[in-house]
């Protein structure tokens, strides 16, 4: 079921986009996402007859939700963290105005979300990565072209970064276990999916199909 949140947590580093040429020690309040939080359901392998009391189980159930809604926390704090580092660096790279305009909604709205996210976190007791970005990611976008900038920042900002996080906000939509952050989510999606129709027009003007 939580499937969508492991992979975002597991596997944002893919999205990070590398601070390019001066830009990049600005970079030194956002990050991305390198935790996971494991799903177990907190109670033990071994089955112990009737030794198992009803306070016993009712931790592992607790135990079990924070683990679940953790591992939204994780993916959707590191997705913002990344929106808001690609989006600092390509508002000062790119040549195309509505990539610049774009962005800086992007970096507003995800800085805004992150806040959010992290504030989540505390009233509940689950931790939110802080990490920031390994200098190798930093130094990768030192290397690319002017020419093929807005489409390496959309690789991480556009259409399909969108989606991916967009089906990890349905999934704690539908299933998270603490309310508060279920209903957080919820509302957090009318932003993303407002998010995901302006990248998709983005895309067509920067990248048109042939």
């Amino acid at each position: 079921m939580r499937a969508n949140h492991r992979v975002l947590a597991g596997n944002a580093g893919r999205w990070r986009l590398c601070a390019g040429r001066a830009m990049a020690l600005a970079l030194l309040t956002v990050g991305a996402c390198t935790q996971s939080f494991a799903a177990g359901s907190g109670l033990g392998a071994g089955h112990r007859d009737d030794a198992m009391s009803p306070a016993t189980t009712d931790e592992g159930q607790a135990r079990s939700a924070t683990d679940m809604d953790g591992e939204f926390l994780a993916a959707a704090v590191g997705f913002s963290r990344d929106q808001i580092a690609a989006s600092r660096v390509i508002a000062n790279e790119t040549e195309n105005s509505e990539i610049r305009a774009y962005a800086g909604r992007m970096s507003l709205e995800h800085e805004k979300l992150a806040e959010a996210l992290h504030s989540l976190g505390a009233r509940h007791s689950i931790q939110t990565p802080d990490a920031p970005p390994r200098q190798s990611d930093l130094n990768e976008m030192a290397n690319t072209q002017l020419a093929t900038v807005d489409r390496h920042y959309l690789s991480i900002a556009g259409a399909a970064a969108l989606r991916k996080i967009i089906l990890v906000y349905e999934d704690e939509a539908k299933s998270g276990q603490i309310p508060e952050i279920r209903k957080f989510a919820t509302s957090a999606l009318t932003t993303l999916n407002r998010e995901y129709g302006m990248a998709q027009a983005l895309e067509k003007k920067v990248s048109p199909k042939r």
